[in-house]
C-alpha cells in the first residue's frame, strides 16, 4: 500500500475545493473506488443534491471542474467502492456545516482584508517564548467576566475590569507580559454534549484538521463567520505585541471505521495490528500512522492551510510521542521556511501500547538540534510532586529533588539547547497547581500557598527553557481538585476572573518575575555551553537553593536563592556584595543576621544583582 500511498502523496494536484474566479476545482484521492462524485447541496439542511460525476486523472486521484464559483455552497463526497456508496466529508475542506456533517466551498477572496493580509507580526523569536495556555470558551464563560461575545473567538479580544479596579480579560494578557497564547484546539472537534456540561469539551476529538470550530463562533450556522472571526482575534493579538499558537491532535481522529479517512484510502491513515484492529497507541481508539506518505502529506498541508490561511505562529503537538522523527523533521523545514520564528513543541508520551518502534518516536533527546521542543515532565514533577496525588515536589518542602531542580534549572540533560525544553508547573491536564499543593499539603493557610504558588513560578520563570503556564494560576485558579475536567462545563472551567482581587499579591509577583526573566536577558540568549560557562550553584544547609548567573554581554552577575522550607535557613552571602535586590517573592526587607548574612525568610525566593565593577 506504501507505493500506492507514496504515488498520490507526490501528486501535484491541491486536494480540497479550490475557487479561482468563476470556477470551483474539487480534487480528493479515493483508493480503490469505482465511482466518485461531488454532492453539491443548496443549503445545509437541505436534503437534495446535484451530484456531479469525477473523473480519475491520476491513479486514485478523482477531480472535477465546475465551471460556478461555488463559494459558501455545501458539498461531500459520495464513493463508490465494491457497489456500495459512502457519503462524507472533505478531509481537506476549508470549513464545515454547523453539524460538521457537510463541507463548505471557501472563497478566500470574499473573506481576505487588507488588515488581515498585511499587518505586522510581532518580531518574538520563539526561543524567547513566554507561553500561555488557555481555552476560548473559559476565558470568558464565569460570570464575573461581563462582556458581550462571552464564549466565542471574539470574546478572546474583550476586556474589562472588576469593581475593585483591576484588568481582565485581554488588558490581563498584555498586562500580565506573557508573549505566546496557545490555544486548546480550535479546529472542528466532535463536542461530546453532556446533559451536565452542555456543549462544553477540550477538543481533543478531531473531526477535521482544516477546518475551525464553529461552537465558538458569534453565529455557529454561517461558516464564513468563523473564519472572519478567527482572523479578527489573530489580527487584534498580532497588533498588540501578542503571537498565536495551535493546539493540534495529529494522533488520533474522533471516528475510526467510519472516519472518511478510513474510507477514503481504507488500512492506510490508522496503525494496525496483526489481526487488522485499530491500535491505540492514543488511548481513544485509534492512532494516526504517520510514517505513511499520505498521511506525511495530509498533516503537512493542513499545517502549511493554517500557517498561510490563519497566519498562526506556531504549534503544539498533543500526544507527540506518537509521531515519527521523519515526520516531524517535515514539519520544522516546512514551516520554518515559512516563518523562521515558528514556536514548535510537544508532549513526548503517547497513552496506551503502540507499534511505533521506539527508535522512530518522538521522545525526550530525540528533538536535540532539530528545532523543536518538548514538554518536561521530569522537572514538573521535581517542582511540585506528581501530577494527580499527594506526593510532594519542592516547592513543598521535598528537597530530595534537589538535584533535579539544579538539573532542571540548567535547561535539562535531553536539550542541545534550552529552548528545546518547554519548563511548567500546571497545563490543563490533571490538578491545576492550587489544588495540587492543597492536596500534597494538607490544611494549609491561605498565606502559606500562596508562598508555595510563588516558588513554583519563580523556579519556572528564573530558569534556562521555555516556560509555559496554565490561564488563571498565576491569580490561584482552583478546578475543585477535578484532575481531567475535558468536559466538566464551565464552573469548573471557567476563569472566576475575581480570583484576581483576593490574589493580588500573586498575580503581581508572576507579572514581576515575568518582566525580570524578560530584562535579565541570559534565560533566552544562552547556548548550553554558555549555561555550563556561567552558571555556579552555591552550598546551602537544608537543601535551599543557590545559584550564580554570570551576564557575558552587559558584565554582571545575578544570585538567586530558593528556601522550600517552612523555616528560615542562614546562608554564608553578606548582603553587602549585592549591588541591588531585583524582586523577592517576600517584598519585605531581607533578614541579615550579625554577620550581615542573608537569611532566607521561610518559603521565599529572591533575585539580587551585582555588577562587575562591585567584586
Amino acid at each position: 500500500m506504501s507505493k500506492i500511498t507514496e504515488k498520490i502523496a507526490l501528486t501535484k494536484a491541491s486536494f480540497g475545493a479550490k475557487v479561482e474566479g468563476g470556477r470551483t476545482t474539487f480534487t480528493i484521492f479515493a483508493i480503490e473506488a469505482e465511482a466518485v462524485k461531488v454532492l453539491l447541496y443548496p443549503s445545509a439542511e437541505a436534503v437534495r443534491y446535484r451530484a456531479v460525476p469525477m473523473t480519475a486523472v491520476e491513479a486514485h486521484v478523482w477531480q472535477v471542474e465546475v465551471g460556478e464559483n461555488l463559494g459558501g455552497t455545501c458539498y461531500q463526497y459520495q464513493i463508490t467502492r465494491g457497489g456500495r456508496k459512502y457519503a462524507l466529508v472533505d478531509p481537506y475542506g476549508g470549513a464545515v456545516s454547523e453539524q460538521d456533517d457537510r463541507s463548505v466551498v471557501v472563497d478566500y477572496d470574499k473573506l481576505d482584508t487588507e488588515d488581515f493580509l498585511t499587518h505586522d507580526k510581532p518580531d518574538i523569536p520563539y526561543e524567547e517564548a513566554v507561553i500561555y495556555e488557555m481555552h476560548v470558551r473559559d476565558f470568558t464563560s464565569s460570570e464575573t467576566m461581563p462582556v458581550a461575545d462571552k464564549n466565542t473567538y471574539r470574546g478572546l479580544m474583550a476586556s474589562a475590569r472588576l469593581s475593585t479596579g483591576e484588568v481582565i480579560g485581554f488588558d490581563h494578557l498584555m498586562e500580565l507580559g506573557v508573549t505566546h497564547i496557545h490555544l486548546m484546539p480550535v479546529l472542528s472537534f466532535e463536542e461530546n454534549i453532556q446533559e451536565y456540561s452542555g456543549i462544553y469539551n477540550w477538543g481533543y476529538n478531531p473531526l477535521s484538521y482544516f477546518a475551525l470550530e464553529g461552537t465558538y463562533s458569534s453565529n455557529p450556522g454561517d461558516p464564513y463567520e468563523r473564519i472572519r472571526e478567527f482572523r479578527e482575534v489573530v489580527t487584534f493579538y498580532h497588533q498588540r505585541g501578542l503571537k498565536i499558537v495551535l493546539d493540534v491532535v495529529y494522533n488520533h481522529t474522533f471516528y475510526s471505521r467510519f472516519s472518511e479517512l478510513e474510507i477514503l484510502a481504507p488500512r492506510v491513515f490508522y496503525r494496525l495490528d496483526e489481526k487488522g484492529g485499530y491500535t491505540n497507541g492514543s488511548g481513544t481508539g485509534n492512532e494516526l500512522n504517520t510514517e505513511d506518505p499520505l498521511v506525511r502529506r495530509l498533516i503537512l498541508d493542513s499545517l502549511e492551510h493554517l500557517v498561510t490561511r490563519y497566519r498562526v505562529d506556531g504549534f503544539r503537538f498533543d500526544l507527540l510521542g506518537l509521531m515519527d522523527t521523519g515526520t516531524m523533521d517535515e514539519i520544522v523545514t516546512r514551516l520554518r521556511a515559512l516563518d523562521p520564528q515558528m514556536l514548535l513543541y510537544g508532549e513526548p508520551w503517547i497513552g496506551g501500547d503502540s507499534p511505533l518502534p521506539f527508535e522512530k518516536r518522538v521522545s525526550k533527546g530525540t528533538q536535540r538540534q532539530r528545532g523543536y521542543a518538548l514538554f518536561n515532565d521530569e522537572y514538573r514533577n521535581a517542582i511540585k510532586g506528581d501530577n494527580d496525588g499527594d506526593h510532594r515536589g519542592y516547592i513543598q518542602g521535598e528537597t530530595a529533588y534537589f538535584e533535579v531542580i539544579k538539573w532542571g534549572v540548567a535547561g535539562s540533560d535531553f536539550t542541545a539547547h534550552p529552548s528545546e525544553t518547554i519548563n511548567y508547573i500546571c497545563a490543563h491536564d490533571n490538578l491545576i497547581l492550587r489544588d495540587k499543593i492543597v492536596k500534597s499539603m494538607g490544611d494549609l493557610p491561605e498565606e502559606e500557598i500562596i508562598k508555595v504558588t510563588k516558588l513554583g513560578f519563580f523556579i519556572l520563570m528564573m530558569s534556562f527553557g521555555i516556560p509555559f503556564f496554565h490561564e488563571g494560576c498565576e491569580f490561584g485558579r482552583t478546578k475543585h481538585m477535578d484532575y481531567n475536567s475535558y468536559r466538566s462545563g464551565d464552573y469548573v472551567n471557567g476563569i472566576h476572573w475575581h480570583l484576581k482581587a483576593g490574589h493580588r499579591d500573586l498575580n503581581e509577583f508572576v507579572r514581576k518575575i515575568i518582566a525580570l526573566r524578560k530584562s535579565m536577558g541570559v534565560f533566552t540568549g544562552y547556548t548550553k555551553e554558555m549555561i555550563a560557562e556561567n552558571l555556579f550553584y552555591y552550598h546551602l544547609k537544608d537543601g535551599a537553593l543557590g545559584y550564580e548567573i554570570y551576564d557575558v554581554r552587559q558584565k554582571k552577575s545575578y544570585a538567586l536563592f530558593v528556601n522550600p522550607k517552612e523555616y528560615p535557613i542562614e546562608t554564608l552571602f553578606k548582603v553587602g556584595r549585592f549591588s541591588r535586590r531585583l524582586l523577592c517573592s517576600e517584598e519585605e526587607e531581607e533578614v541579615v543576621n550579625d554577620q550581615q548574612c542573608l537569611i532566607l525568610k521561610a518559603r521565599s525566593a529572591c533575585v539580587y544583582e551585582m555588577q562587575e565593577e562591585d567584586n
